[in-house]
């Protein structure tokens, strides 16, 4: 059975939707799931850890398995690639200083992905006919699906695919039975004009 982070109830264009957010259990860790991260690699104690390298987790932990990022080889990456941050460039921030910046925000990220601060999660979006949406490998925070911009977004679009060909399949049969009715009326009318001619 999956495990439910979350549900709630959201309403698009009339219609109310149930949404549920389940852990992603097939994601791999982020490092590995998408491009743009700093070196990341696994150690079993902590005197493994080689100069330049920060510890993701606690190394001091060895029922666990620790993580340290390459923090040297992410500044020379992020220099060399023009790594960014969501806010850009500061006035009179030095490339390498913005660069810096980039590397901390990646390695915080990664760090909060090892602390399950957040997780990737599979959004699922049910209308009232039990129809379902589903999309994985989201960026989820815990109890934050319903105010997380990005994920009410993602969740109207899910919605309106789910309205989309319903409604088209409403319009065509209203199409079909306004065609029915003209019909109808046509011939009661010809029927009429016979009836009064006789």
């Amino acid at each position: 059975m999956r495990n439910v982070l979350e549900q709630w109830t959201v309403e698009v264009d009339g219609e109310t939707f149930t949404v549920r957010a389940f852990d992603d259990e097939h994601s791999d860790p982020p490092w590995e799931n998408s491009d743009g991260h700093g070196p990341v690699r696994a150690v079993r104690h902590r005197d493994e850890k080689r100069p330049g390298e920060r510890p993701l987790n606690d190394l001091r932990d060895s029922r666990a398995t620790g993580y340290v990022y390459d923090w040297q080889e992410a500044m020379q990456r992020a220099v060399r690639e023009g790594w960014g941050t969501g806010d850009g460039r500061r006035d009179g921030e030095t490339a390498r200083a913005h660069a810096a910046r980039a590397v901390q925000a990646d390695y915080d990220y990664l760090r909060g992905w090892l602390a399950n601060d957040w997780s990737y999660a599979v959004i699922e979006v049910v209308d009232r006919h039990g129809e379902e949406a589903f999309l994985g490998g989201v960026d989820y925070r815990y109890g934050d699906g319903e105010r997380d911009e990005y994920v009410r977004e993602m969740v109207k679009d899910m919605a309106r695919e789910l309205i989309h060909p319903r409604r088209l399949a409403w319009r065509a049969a209203l199409a079909q039975a306004r065609a029915e009715r003209a019909r109808l009326a046509a011939a009661w009318a010809g029927w009429m004009a016979v009836e009064v001619a006789a």
